[in-house]
């Protein structure tokens, strides 16, 4: 089941000074009693994220602000990534999309998705012995 959340879509895009594209990567489980995804977002601040759920999906999507500007008069380069990125997951059929928390901690983001007890629109029929 967990094989379908290997992502609907993953699109990143980067500013216009920039040739960086910000991959998402997600790591996802599936724990029993939910589903557990996670994702290093280091330097992203709480207004520049979104996690988002609708017709089934998980939408991880924010910006990265670049911490210091380039700078005419000095050599300088710059390897580390931002930018604009969104990670899009099909979550599986017995994910309780009303029922997700998320946190981040040390720049790791886990969001907790509880699975439904039943699926849904699936009732038992009685049958009479």
């Amino acid at each position: 089941m967990l094989r379908d959340v290997a992502g609907v879509s993953s699109r990143a895009s980067s500013s216009v000074a920039q040739d960086f594209v910000l991959p998402l990567a997600v790591d996802a489980a599936d724990e029993g009693d939910s589903y557990v995804f996670r994702a290093d977002i280091p330097g992203v601040s709480r207004q520049d994220l979104k996690v988002q759920t609708k017709d089934q999906k998980l939408t991880i999507s924010g910006k990265r602000e670049r911490s210091s500007q380039p700078s005419e008069d000095k050599k300088q380069r710059f390897e580390r990534h931002f930018g604009k990125f969104s990670r899009q997951l099909r979550l599986p059929e017995d994910a309780d999309c009303n029922s997700i928390k998320a946190k981040v901690d040390n720049g790791v983001l886990t969001v907790f998705v509880s699975k439904l007890d039943k699926l849904p629109g699936v009732e038992d029929v009685h049958v009479d012995f």
